[in-house]
């Protein structure tokens, strides 16, 4: 794709009273926050939320997971069965329909996937089996803060795998481990990871995956950083401190914690056979309770990271893959920004008659990987600028053809 910044809906703004990764998007004109804890997903945003899903989308297509899409909102009484009805609390919005039938808006899945399996008939082959679903989900917070990194309306990728036995179950969550550590890997984000409590998911186990974040809420102490990505026999690197008492007493002992706080931006969990016995989808060999894992990622969360620790540029999830300037109205820089500009997918051209200080500032809020800024005192002297990493480079015009690939 690419596009004229002229005729392309980016309603950047000069400055915002947000700080952090938030500020950053709002003035980019990524998100637009509608109410609290709940934003619309501008243009730019959305090609940059839907980058993140491909690559998602790819990892999960390698183990042979299979994609649907769930409704947004579940029948309340799946989740009466599951004994998860009034365990979630106000935090689950509750609606009864004009037929006085009551549902709820899902903040996850667990029952509505074992459900549907329920329907299917089953056979010795048909496992192991791996589900999963992006769909939009809703908690209603007390207190939404740090933009999309904690809001109440979110975009999460849920997936859920099937086997016959516990022993296979585990051979899934270490698949789905590794997953999860090439996603982050890929997204250019440096994670670790650790063991930690079910809650009211259930199950036997569960792993979280964190990153260093200033809007973080848990504090971790570590003592040797992993390697990227992540393997499944490196896991468990960190010694966590969690709850409010316990953040209370590390505090207080610790001048500063800012550097020890992080984010969670992925969970998986080795439910075992909670919610099978529960709707009684059965192993067709044995009759008994199929073996079930859950793995979750924080879509939209994941944009507010990648905003947060990828400071020049926003890597292979910025919308556009470069950014297109012309310093000028000049003829020459206007049919060479033509060329390049036809001849380039993933491109942006900001073509508009005004300042080049203007173009610049805006660019950065774009945060392509590469900026080609092109202006006829470079172009008489045979050069174009090139910007990658927040530095400017100057390059002959055929240096710079090859490093666009563009055809001569």
């Amino acid at each position: 794709m690419h596009v004229k910044r002229s005729s392309y809906f980016i309603p950047f703004k000069k400055d915002s009273d947000v700080q952090g990764p938030l500020g950053r998007m709002i003035r980019g004109a990524f998100v637009h926050q509608q109410v609290s804890g709940m934003y619309i997903w501008l243009p730019i945003g959305l090609r940059m939320l839907e980058k993140v899903m491909k690559i998602i989308e790819r990892e999960h297509e390698k183990v042979g997971a299979q994609k649907l899409l769930m409704p947004i909102l579940h029948e309340a009484n799946l989740w009466k069965q599951s004994g998860r009805y009034q365990e979630y609390g106000p935090e689950m919005l509750k609606i009864i329909d004009r037929h006085e039938r009551e549902f709820v808006y899902g903040p996850s899945a667990e029952e509505m996937f074992t459900q549907i399996l329920t329907k299917w008939p089953l056979n010795k082959n048909s496992f192991p089996m791996i589900l999963y679903n992006m769909q939009w989900k809703f908690r209603d917070e007390i207190r939404p803060r740090f933009g999309v990194i904690r809001s109440r309306e979110f975009l999460m990728k849920d997936a859920y795998s099937f086997d016959k036995t516990e022993e296979d179950m585990m051979i899934t969550y270490q698949k789905m481990f590794n997953v999860y550590s090439n996603i982050f890997s890929t997204l250019g984000l440096n994670v670790c990871t650790f063991s930690s409590d079910v809650g009211i998911m259930g199950g036997s186990l569960s792993h979280e995956f964190v990153i260093k974040s200033e809007f973080g809420e848990t504090v971790i102490e570590f003592d040797n950083w992993p390697k990227q990505p992540l393997h499944w026999e490196e896991k468990d690197n960190a010694r966590v401190i969690e709850g409010q008492e316990a953040m209370d007493t590390y505090t207080a002992k610790h001048e500063n914690t800012q550097g020890n706080k992080y984010a969670e931006i992925g969970h998986i969990y080795a439910l075992g056979q909670k919610y099978t016995q529960t709707f009684r989808l059965l192993n067709p060999e044995n009759q008994q309770p199929i073996f079930m894992g859950c793995y979750g990622i924080g879509v939209s969360r994941l944009v507010a990271i990648l905003f947060e620790n990828h400071i020049e540029d926003l890597g292979v999830c910025a919308p556009f893959e470069k950014t297109l300037i012309t310093i000028g109205q000049d003829e020459s820089s206007i049919e060479l920004a033509q060329k390049i500009f036809d001849n380039t997918q993933e491109i942006i051209w900001d073509d508009r008659d005004v300042s080049y200080g203007i173009k610049c500032a805006e660019a950065d809020l774009l945060g392509s990987q590469m900026q080609i800024h092109i202006g006829k005192k470079e172009i008489d002297n045979g050069q174009i600028i090139i910007k990658e990493k927040g530095e400017k480079k100057n390059y002959t015009i055929e240096e710079a053809i090859n490093i666009l690939t563009i055809k001569k």
